[in-house]
């Protein structure tokens, strides 16, 4: 199993190249979102919807955590990626809706908001991995050797 430091960084990578491509694809004029329209309304009203509920759900499973040393691992390792993925998610769609009266806003508005829907969603899969690797070593329903090519 990968690192924390490299699994973060790779996450960080991929969420970032995915943003730099969207930017560049709205700023040449393949994708289009201009500003005002409803397309951008609703393109920054669902990316705060999906960053919230994507927050909300990490804030549950943080609630609902048994606390072994494992999944406190997991949670360091990747829970913090998809809290900041959740908390810049919300912001950036907020701010990037309120101030669109500019298309360069609302380009680099939209490459903001997919960076870090990105990073929620990629921090939330490995976390969910990284979950079910401590639960399948604590409870021995795999073979021996699951604990130590997960580092548990």
């Amino acid at each position: 199993m990968k690192s924390c430091f490299q699994q973060t960084l790779y996450l960080v990578l991929g969420a970032l190249a995915i943003g730099v491509l969207v930017f560049a694809l709205l700023s040449t004029g393949v994708l289009t979102l201009e500003a005002g329209s409803t397309a951008s309304k609703v393109f920054f009203t669902t990316a705060a919807a999906i960053s919230a509920l994507g927050g909300l759900a990490l804030a549950f499973r943080a609630l609902r955590c048994d606390c072994s040393p494992a999944l406190i691992c997991a949670w360091l390792c990747s829970a913090r990626c998809a809290g900041l993925g959740a908390l810049g998610g919300v912001l950036t769609a907020l701010a990037a809706s309120l101030v669109a009266s500019s298309a360069v806003l609302v380009n680099v508005g939209a490459a903001l908001c997919l960076f870090f829907l990105t990073l929620l969603l990629g921090s939330t899969v490995c976390f969910l991995q990284q979950e079910a690797a401590a639960y399948c070593c604590s409870q021995s329903c795999c073979n021996p050797n699951c604990c130590n090519q997960n580092g548990f």
